[in-house]
Order: C-alpha cells, then sequence, then structure tokens
C-alpha cells in the first residue's frame, strides 16, 4: 500500500476510497465498533481493555479448557460491543455485558468489562483500569529505590460496588502495575493471587487487583 502517494492522499475519488479502506478491513474483523475508533484516535484505555480481553481469553483457556465457536452476543447485553466467550468446562467470560437493575444488579443498572461466570465457582467481576499510584519505599540517603505502580484508592472503590451491586463472589481491577493484591472478605489480605487462583472452587472470596502488563515477556503481545 503506497501510503505515502500524493494521489491516494490529495486525489478527488482516491483520497475517499483510501479513508474508506481502513472501515473495510475493520469490517472484517470480528471486533469492530470502538476498536478501531480507539486504534485511530489511540485512546490508550480503550485499547488496553481490549488487550485485556484477548489475555483473559489466553488465560481462562489454558484454565477452562479452549474456548469453542465465535465470539456470540445476545439481544439481553444491548450494546454493539457486548460479547461472549464460552470454555470448555462451561465457563462463559462475558465482555461489555450489561446488568440491568433489579436483575443483574440488585440496585442501578452496571456494565463492568468483564464477567466470568461458571456454575460451581460463581461469579467474577473484572474491570480493566489504565491507571497507578506511584509509591516509593523509604530508603537511606544513598540508596535509590523505583517507584512501584499500585492500585488507585478510586479504582478498588468502584470495583467494590461491582462486587456487591452484582453480588459477585469476587471482583478485581487489571491495571498496569507491579503491585499484586487482594482483600479477602474474612479479613484475610492475600499476596500473588492470579485469575487461576481466583478460578478455583475454594478461590477466595473480596476484591484486589491483578497487574496486566503489555510487554512483559510472559504477557500475549
Amino acid at each position: 500500500m503506497p501510503v505515502s502517494s500524493h494521489v491516494l492522499l490529495k486525489g478527488e475519488g482516491y483520497r475517499e476510497l483510501y479513508r474508506l479502506y481502513p472501515l473495510f478491513l475493520l469490517g472484517r474483523l470480528p471486533f469492530s465498533g470502538d476498536l478501531g475508533e480507539a486504534i485511530a484516535n489511540r485512546d490508550i484505555a480503550t485499547l488496553y481493555e481490549w488487550w485485556c480481553l484477548f489475555r483473559l481469553v489466553k488465560e481462562l483457556g489454558e484454565i477452562c479448557g479452549p474456548p469453542g465457536g465465535e465470539p456470540w452476543s445476545t439481544s439481553e447485553d444491548r450494546g454493539p460491543q457486548a460479547l461472549g466467550v464460552r470454555f470448555a468446562d462451561g465457563t462463559v467470560l462475558r465482555y461489555q455485558s450489561w446488568c440491568r437493575g433489579g436483575r443483574g444488579s440488585y440496585s442501578v443498572s452496571m456494565r463492568p468489562d468483564f464477567i466470568i461466570e461458571h456454575p460451581r465457582r460463581g461469579r467474577i467481576c473484572v474491570d480493566a483500569k489504565f491507571s497507578f499510584r506511584l509509591v516509593t519505599d523509604e530508603l537511606g540517603p544513598d540508596e535509590e529505590a523505583d517507584p512501584e505502580r499500585h492500585p488507585t484508592r478510586r479504582d478498588l472503590m468502584t470495583i467494590h460496588a461491582y462486587r456487591d451491586a452484582l453480588r459477585c463472589r469476587a471482583a478485581v481491577i487489571l491495571y498496569p502495575g507491579d503491585r499484586r493484591l487482594f482483600f479477602g472478605a474474612d479479613g484475610r489480605r492475600w499476596e500473588g493471587l492470579d485469575i487461576g487462583g481466583l478460578m478455583e472452587e475454594s478461590g477466595p472470596q473480596g476484591v484486589g487487583a491483578i497487574p496486566y502488563r503489555p510487554g512483559l515477556q510472559d504477557e500475549v503481545s
């Protein structure tokens, strides 16, 4: 594709077709809409959300067995981006699915980024947040420390609200940070908990944060 061609960029008729070509390519993808807009506008928060979706599908596929068939959407989701993926053991991952007040939510309607459901393991709410706060430990005058990226208080409060309203067993944020933590409803504090630990039948109840950082060796690209 000669993207630097003056004919494509400025020629009448050619430039209109050139603008339509990316839309044609996006129309062939299983996901379009705000993903295409995010790429065009360099919306990092939305791109991170989509990256988390692909990473979750990969990770849940390793835990629950491979996903079957194509992603699907239901009329109850009522959103152009809503979709679901079903895995071999019956686990379902829902993306951008509305939880209507009085039904999915006991209070107001809510739409977390992801909901993981399993008949025995219950419901887990997951929200992608491209945000963090920097924390530096106190060291001596001759020592230097790199600040750690921790989840923000505001994001943890948001995930608290999701867990309560949606009656989830657990709720976590995914964020591009360093600190992995989980606050159990029984008062216990967990360090190092990941999606696999949450998916266990005896997994803890509560809220927390799990680092999802693009670019690391153990992450999907």
